[in-house]
């Protein structure tokens, strides 16, 4: 795998803060050996390829579509949340946006989950630990919300989901919730191919 080459890791968890592609699970195993293959696309990833010398032309493709997604997806965070304020007014969330971190700290996440036989949670229950998620690509599986008010999310080709992320209940106190939610294998019987999705966490 890419990663492997690029012998680039963020040790212990999730990794927040960093462009944590290659990031090893809470038991220590490294991509390859967990249980979902990740690429996180952040703003300083090729500064800091380029510093342990990767050679980021084999990778261009790779990078410059990771990139363009980014981008795009990072336009539509600002316009989301430059129209909250008019919704929610009083927490300047425009205003945050000029912070050079912001971007920063957004990621992009590519996602192919392993196939392991007899699992049928892909992903435990959980919330976002950012302002906005957009699932931009989601395969079968994806259910939001706990107990009466849990429901599957159906996919729409050319519609993105958006919910909240903790971030945005901490540190400002308003009165929009994060969304909790979980990923269960349903791909049909029989099929081989692994469950993508593609997700981006705005900060």
């Amino acid at each position: 795998m890419y990663r492997n080459s690029w012998n680039f890791w963020s040790p212990g968890g999730y990794g927040a803060g960093k462009t944590d592609l290659g990031y090893q699970e809470k038991n220590g195993e490294k991509p390859g050996e967990d249980a979902k293959h990740i690429l996180h696309w952040g703003p300083e990833l090729e500064i800091k390829l380029q510093r342990n010398n990767v050679n980021i032309i084999r990778y261009q493709y790779l990078l410059g579509y990771s990139r363009a997604i980014f981008d795009i997806s990072w336009t539509e965070h600002c316009i989301l949340l430059e129209a909250l304020d008019h919704v929610v007014s009083g927490f300047h969330f425009g205003e945050r946006l000029q912070d050079d971190f912001a971007p920063k700290q957004s990621r992009l996440r590519l996602v192919s989950y392993k196939d392991l036989p007899g699992r049928r949670v892909m992903a435990d229950g959980h919330y976002d630990l950012g302002v906005l998620t957009q699932h931009l690509h989601s395969g079968p599986g994806l259910y939001l919300g706990k107990d009466e008010t849990r429901s599957r999310y159906f996919p729409s080709e050319g519609y993105t989901l958006v919910f909240f992320g903790k971030k945005i209940e901490t540190t400002t106190d308003c009165p929009l919730k994060a969304v909790w939610h979980e990923v269960m294998d349903e791909r049909p019987e029989g099929e081989t191919r692994p469950r993508e999705a593609a997700v981006f966490f705005g900060h």
